[in-house]
């Protein structure tokens, strides 16, 4: 019925609009709580890779950033049409947002955030997301991805947020085997992460013919 949106009025339109949204903002947040729970009872967060395009996933969570967010830049920067692996769709989907939220509510509201996609020697994907504006002091910078750790001017400017969106950060990279680090100075501040393609690395058989194919433009046998 709710999804019926075209039989009803502006103002019943709006009513229900409000109300997928609460309904969205209760469900991540119940989400939020349990993975803090699994992580803090020392199961980690849980992580189910499965083949997909990093690019599509993370363009996806821009846009409705950018919904959520208007008049805010995100940019996103990568020189692959395409990111195949496996990974947990979901997760990276949650990971992204969080940075980038974080960016958004920490970084200069007049410079973009730019979201940097890529892999690197061993074929893991690199995410990074970058902000302008004043450098996080090395003594919160240690303690940032502890839960309940909140940047300056937090706690007036959102004050009812949980303090979790970084912890959780680390949990979805650790839970991927992977690793994610900040670095921050007058130039600005970003985030890197680092997800290990949990997909098996080929036997050296396949490599061979792999090599073979591109040497010669036609299959091994």
């Amino acid at each position: 019925m709710l999804q019926r949106r075209e039989e009803l009025t502006p103002a019943q339109a709006n009513a229900v609009n409000r109300i997928l949204r609460s309904a969205a903002r209760i469900d991540a947040l119940a989400g939020l709580l349990i993975d803090f729970t699994y992580a803090r009872l020392g199961k980690g967060i849980p992580a189910r890779a499965s083949a997909m395009d990093a690019r599509a996933i993370v363009e996806r969570a821009i846009d409705e950033l950018r919904e959520t967010n208007p008049g805010r830049e995100i940019r996103l920067e990568s020189n692959a049409a395409a990111l195949s692996g496996s990974w947990d769709p979901g997760r990276v989907s949650q990971l992204l947002s969080n940075l980038v939220s974080n960016a958004l509510q920490y970084g200069a509201r007049d410079a973009p955030v730019t979201v940097s996609l890529s892999r690197d020697a061993a074929g893991a994907l690199e995410v990074r997301v970058h902000n302008q504006g004043p450098a996080i002091a090395a003594g919160l910078r240690q303690h940032l991805f502890e839960p309940h750790r909140r940047g300056e001017g937090a706690e007036s400017a959102h004050p009812r947020g949980l303090g979790l969106g970084l912890f959780i950060v680390r949990e979805i990279a650790r839970a991927h085997g992977g690793s994610v680090e900040v670095r921050s100075d007058a130039q600005g501040t970003t985030f890197a992460v680092n997800l290990p393609d949990a997909r098996p690395p080929p036997v050296s058989g396949d490599v061979d013919r792999q090599r073979e194919t591109v040497a010669t433009g036609l299959p091994a046998v």
